[in-house]
């Protein structure tokens, strides 16, 4: 059987200077189990085949674009359908701006919410290597 690694939320939250939008639980009861990271374009447009909720998913500007020209109803819709999958997390990179619509989409299926400051190519860079070397 093989052994399962994890590293606590509250880990990568210190590690990257997350802020917190919306946490269900404690960081530190919140295990990340996959290294891989996922930005969820296709998901966004409802193809998810392939796709492994156990990966931090991040949204960063070209998906934070697409997702601002919808109409508000399909916008939400859409994400909603993203956040009932139940990510490991939701990572909003370069301190882009997040709906109340959005945080309620998170608290409601319990997903936690973070934001920074970095850039997503860098940011994406930084934390892969840091989840390599933790799991």
């Amino acid at each position: 059987m093989e052994e399962l690694y994890s590293v606590k939320l509250s880990k990568v939250i210190q590690e990257f200077a997350l802020e917190e939008l919306h946490l269900p639980d404690s960081a530190e009861s919140i295990d990340i189990t996959c290294s891989r990271v996922n930005r969820p374009g296709l998901q966004i447009v409802g193809f998810y085949d392939y796709y492994e909720q156990a990966r931090l998913q991040i949204i960063g500007k070209v998906e934070n674009m697409y997702l601002s020209k919808m109409t508000k109803k399909d916008r939400l819709l859409k994400l909603d359908d993203f956040f009932k999958t139940q990510p490991a997390g939701v990572i909003y990179t370069s301190s882009l701006p997040v709906e109340k619509e959005i945080i309620a989409l998170a608290e409601k299926y319990r997903v936690p919410l973070l934001r920074t400051t970095k850039s997503t190519s860098d940011f994406m860079a930084a934390l892969i290597a840091f989840l390599n070397v933790e799991l």
